[in-house]
Formats: C-alpha cells, sequence, structure tokens
C-alpha cells in the first residue's frame, strides 16, 4: 500500500536538494565559472549552462514537494472519513 512508502518522499526531497546543488556547483567549476572551493549557491547558478540546470533541478524539487504535501493531506482525510464513517 502506499501509505507504507510514504516515508521515502520526504527522505527523497532531502537527498535531492544537495544532490542539486553538488550538480550545477560541479558544471560550474567545469566551466571555469566559479573557483573551486566553497562558493555560494547562487554563485554557482548565475550564467548559462548551470543556471539552467540549477532551476530546472529546484522546480522538480518544489513539484515533487508540493506532490508530497497533497498527497499527505489526501491520505489523512480519506483516513478520517474512514474512521468516522458508521455503516448502519
Amino acid at each position: 500500500m502506499l501509505t507504507d512508502r510514504l516515508h521515502l518522499f520526504p527522505l527523497f526531497i532531502v537527498i535531492y536538494v544537495p544532490v542539486s546543488f553538488c550538480i550545477t556547483y560541479i558544471i560550474a567549476v567545469a566551466n571555469k565559472h566559479v573557483e573551486p572551493g566553497f562558493p555560494y549557491i547562487s554563485d554557482t547558478g548565475t550564467l548559462p549552462p548551470e543556471s539552467c540546470v540549477f532551476g530546472q533541478l529546484l522546480n522538480i524539487g518544489a513539484v515533487v514537494g508540493k506532490l508530497l504535501i497533497d498527497l499527505y493531506i489526501v491520505i489523512y482525510q480519506v483516513q478520517s472519513v474512514n474512521e468516522n464513517h458508521v455503516v448502519f
């Protein structure tokens, strides 16, 4: 059942966001747009192509986060209706 695996969605978000920052950092360093080290996250997503990748990866993370919130709300609404439903 889907409710048994709901813990995977927040885990995905927690892993996905730092990985997306690392991907844009690697692209920015490879193109010599930032110095290797510890730049600000926004510096790694300033110039194309890493700005496009940065934006798309954050958009995907936002959509997955929104779907996660909606899924939790629907599941808990259905559970509360089923618990309070009395059959005569």
